[in-house]
Parts: C-alpha cells; sequence; structure tokens
C-alpha cells in the first residue's frame, strides 16, 4: 500500500469515526469509499454518499484496501475483522475486548492470509505504547503498570481533590464525555483489563485470557477509603499491571494505594501513564490522555499512516513458556460493613483490624487465587478492596 492511494472502508459512524472522516476527507492520500453504519438513513451532520449499513459490500470490494473498524460490539467488530483478514486486507481496529479475547487468532490470520492489523487505538488513548514496546523493547522487560482508564482516573482524580462522593463524581465523567452512560467497563476495571492483556503480549510476549485474570474496580469506593489514603499521604489509583516472577507472570487489575514518591501520584484526570521497569535500564515513564474522543481519533490516524507505510507489528515475543499464576500473595485493604462479610477471606498474614463508628477495615495478606474467588461476595456486599504492595504504613 506504500506510497499508493488509501481506499478506506469504514465501520463506525460515532464521534470517533466522524472525527476521522473530518480530518482525512481534505487528504487526497486517503479516500473513504464506504461508511457502513447501522442505520443508514439516519440525518448525519455531514453530507456522506456512500453510506451502507452490508458489512459485506465493504469487505467483499476489491477497490477498498484498508478497513477501519470502529465499533463498540466485540461480536461484530471480531467478526469484520476476521473476515477482512481472511480476505487480505489491512485493517485498524480500536475494540480492546475483541483484540484482548482473540489475540492467538488474529495473530495466525494476518500470518495465513497476508493482512495486516494494528491496534494502537486500543490501548491508553494517545500514548503509542504498543508501537513503542515493538520497537524500543527486546525481551529485557521485568514489569509493566500504569493508569490505564482516563474514566476512572478522572473520578478517582475528583473524589480526591474536590471531596465528593462517587456518584456525583461518576456524573461529572460522563458529562465531559469520559464515562459512557453505562460505566461498568470503565469503573468495573475490565477496561484496563482488556489493555493489559493487549500490552503484556507486547512487553513479555504472553496471550493470556483476560477471564483468567484478577480485576477489581472503583464503584465500591467511599469516602472513608479516600479518607484513609490521604490520612496516609497517598492516593488511590485504578493499576493494572503485569510482572515476571520466578519465571511466571502475574497479571492483576486492583485500585492501589499511591505514595507521593510514585510518578503515577501525579496523574490527574484523563491521563493515562504506563511504567515500564527492565533488567538494565530501571524505570521508563510515558503518560498522555486517554479518555475522550481526540486520543482515540490520533491513535487510530496513527495506525493508518503507518500501515499506508507498510509498517506491522513483528509478533516475534511469543512466549508460550511463560504462564500465567494467581498464586502470589497480595497485601490489601478491605473496607467491610461487619464482621460476617470477612468471613470468608482466608488471610494469610492480619497487619490490622479496625472497626470503628463509620468505618471498619482489615489490612492483611492473603493470595490472589483467593480474591479471584471471592469476587462475587465483595462486589454484592459493597466491600472495597486495595492493593497495598509497594506501601509502608
Amino acid at each position: 500500500m506504500e506510497n499508493s492511494k488509501v481506499n478506506i472502508g469504514l465501520f463506525g459512524f460515532g464521534t470517533v469515526g466522524e472525527g476521522l472522516y473530518n480530518i482525512l476527507k481534505t487528504d487526497s492520500k486517503y479516500c473513504f469509499r464506504n461508511i457502513c453504519v447501522k442505520n443508514e438513513n439516519k440525518k448525519r451532520s455531514v453530507d456522506i454518499s456512500n453510506i451502507l449499513s452490508t458489512r459485506s459490500r465493504i469487505i467483499n470490494n476489491s477497490n477498498i484496501n484498508l478497513i477501519v473498524e470502529l465499533i463498540d460490539d466485540c461480536v461484530v467488530s471480531y467478526e469484520i475483522v476476521k473476515s477482512s483478514l481472511l480476505k487480505g486486507k489491512n485493517v485498524v481496529s480500536a475494540n480492546k475486548k475483541m483484540i484482548a479475547y482473540n489475540l492467538k487468532e488474529i495473530i495466525n490470520l494476518q500470518k495465513d492470509n497476508g493482512g495486516t492489523l494494528l491496534y494502537e487505538a486500543s490501548s491508553c488513548g494517545s500514548i503509542p505504547i504498543i508501537k513503542c514496546l515493538e520497537e524500543s523493547y527486546g525481551t529485557s522487560i521485568e514489569s509493566i503498570s500504569g493508569i490505564f482508564n482516563g474514566s476512572s482516573n478522572y473520578i478517582l482524580s475528583k473524589l480526591f481533590s474536590e471531596d465528593i462522593d462517587y456518584e456525583y463524581a461518576l456524573n461529572l465523567a460522563q458529562e465531559r464525555g469520559f464515562a459512557e452512560s453505562n460505566p461498568l467497563s470503565d469503573v468495573g476495571g475490565f477496561d484496563s483489563l482488556y489493555k493489559l492483556v493487549i500490552i503484556s503480549y507486547h512487553a513479555f510476549g504472553v496471550i493470556a485470557n483476560p477471564d483468567d485474570i484478577c480485576v477489581f474496580g472503583i464503584s465500591n469506593i467511599r469516602i472513608d477509603d479516600v479518607k484513609f489514603a490521604k490520612k496516609h499521604g497517598c492516593k488511590i489509583k485504578l493499576i493494572a499491571s503485569s510482572r515476571i516472577i520466578d519465571n511466571k507472570i502475574c497479571m492483576s487489575v486492583f485500585p492501589k494505594l499511591i505514595p507521593s514518591s510514585n510518578d503515577l501520584y501525579s496523574v490527574e484526570n484523563e491521563y493515562n501513564a504506563v511504567l515500564i521497569d527492565g533488567k538494565y535500564f530501571d524505570n521508563h515513564y510515558l503518560s498522555g490522555k486517554g479518555a475522550g474522543a481526540k486520543p482515540t481519533s490520533a491513535a487510530v490516524i496513527s495506525d493508518i499512516v503507518s500501515i499506508s507505510k507498510g509498517y506491522r507489528y513483528s509478533n516475534c515475543k511469543i512466549d508460550e513458556s511463560l504462564k500465567l499464576s494467581n498464586d502470589f500473595i497480595l497485601r490489601i485493604y478491605l473496607r467491610f460493613n461487619c464482621i460476617k462479610d470477612i468471613a470468608a477471606f482466608n488471610f494469610v498474614d492480619t497487619i490490622e483490624i479496625f472497626n470503628g463508628s463509620a468505618t471498619n477495615y482489615i489490612i492483611g495478606d492473603i493470595y490472589i487465587s483467593d480474591l479471584l474467588l471471592l469476587k462475587k461476595i465483595i462486589e454484592d456486599n459493597d466491600l472495597f478492596i486495595m492493593s497495598l504492595e509497594d506501601v509502608n504504613l
């Protein structure tokens, strides 16, 4: 495709899709041949004569050499990407959930059929983390972690800076367009989870099933939890993390107590940040906007430009010997309502139990594998859990 005209078939014409169209329509190198939407008769802010609702007409169009897929439905996204790659077409996608659950297959589809799939827009907004991992790091990474979701970080920033409750902070995030009307993926930690799976593949070569990873979000956070963090000079951030321990990989998403000495302490509002630790380079830090239409659009455009120049992921780090393990002990803070709430928790060691007039919490060490089994109890009983890893209280 290098040095030739890029004929685009676009799936999805929401905020990002329309923004992408408006940016590239004046560039003679790019031509939007067709745009596929659910309702082709819907009134739109731009006059486009080539809108249609039949997917196959775009995928089977031999004049289209690049598919750009920007829809929310991960099932439909998978069908579009798979059908396009089977025809050897190049594809750009932003659907993190679809990619995280189908990594191995889409890698093989590219190898077998010659097409290229780029998905920088699926991970950490405007931070070019995937390309960075592909081009600048070998196999010397020991851990990668960070704030991967701008919506939840915006909410947590408001909780700490304005002394408001969770529901009010969530409403602010929705009004600003940083959180969806159904915010479960963001505040439940799932958005961070899917990004973690993708980023960990490009960092370590591991292909992990998202369902096997321990994930907790921030929807149960209360003012008492914020007060606890402030008392110790810390903030709470939703942290996605992968690290190599004894030739195994530990992957998780937890709210985490962050001290002022940590680079992530000052990452506020809709910004994302990534910390990379390695054997020979100590610590690298990347930051950028992670929520909103513009950061996503910027990442999509970067992929379109890259793919038009013949760029593709090397997929050379795949390490099938590296296995996900949850048999690691984690120190946690658990805020509970009454003593029966924690009866099922098998703590390896209990550091502190606090029973107050307004709040109760326990600090202790527990296996991550046990927390996976207790996830429903924690969520259904309005308990709040956060990691105290790397914090000395």
